[in-house]
């Protein structure tokens, strides 16, 4: 998600926007180079026509430090590492950068409701086999995984850490892998050309 320390003057995504269309006005922490924060950040700057400053931290605890102590203005944060932040209205969450709103704050808006169309930038997890595994084999570890990601128990404790269980079939995981690859391909390749 987006994240702004309290002291930022603009408090909406089209603020903050129309403050990083010139270039040197506007920075923005991210968890460190080539990770998924860092990769929203250009991403972010290449949709929206920005020209944000991307400053990389090592890690989210840091990003989220300077939130709070005004030294940052900008953020690019997961919710695990921000919500105690958030909620304790020590920063503003500006945007959820997944295609739909993150249950635990509904009434932050995604990017695309903002004016940022096909903005969708999640972190995930996945289990893989290596290959040449037996289809029955895969089926059987499959299906015990969506089991589990299908349990109250285990969904509660998912969401609680700032995730949303999406458990898939192997095919689906497979070509959902294709396309986050491709799109972050694109992403790595535009910014290069910088």
């Amino acid at each position: 998600m987006l994240a702004a320390s309290n002291s930022l003057r603009g408090k909406t995504l089209r603020d903050i926007v129309a403050m990083a269309k010139q270039p040197n006005q506007l920075a923005i922490g991210h968890g460190g180079n080539g990770t998924l924060m860092h990769l929203t950040t250009e991403m972010f700057n290449q949709m929206a026509d920005t020209r944000l400053e991307l400053v990389p931290y090592r890690g989210m605890a840091p990003v989220v430090t300077d939130l709070i102590g005004g030294h940052m203005p900008l953020g690019v944060i997961d919710p695990p590492s921000a919500m105690a932040a958030i909620e304790g209205g020590l920063i503003t969450a500006i945007a959820v950068s997944s295609a739909y709103r993150y249950q635990r704050l509904p009434d932050i808006p995604t990017f695309a409701e903002q004016g940022v169309p096909g903005f969708e930038a999640t972190g995930w997890f996945g289990i893989v086999a290596p290959a040449g595994t037996p289809d029955d084999a895969i089926a059987k570890i499959n299906a015990a995984f969506v089991t589990a990601l299908k349990d109250p128990a285990t969904v509660e404790r998912v969401r609680a850490l700032g995730s949303d269980p999406l458990p898939m079939a192997p095919d689906e995981f497979s070509r959902f892998i294709e396309s986050e690859a491709k799109k972050w391909e694109t992403v790595v390749a535009k910014a290069g050309k910088k």
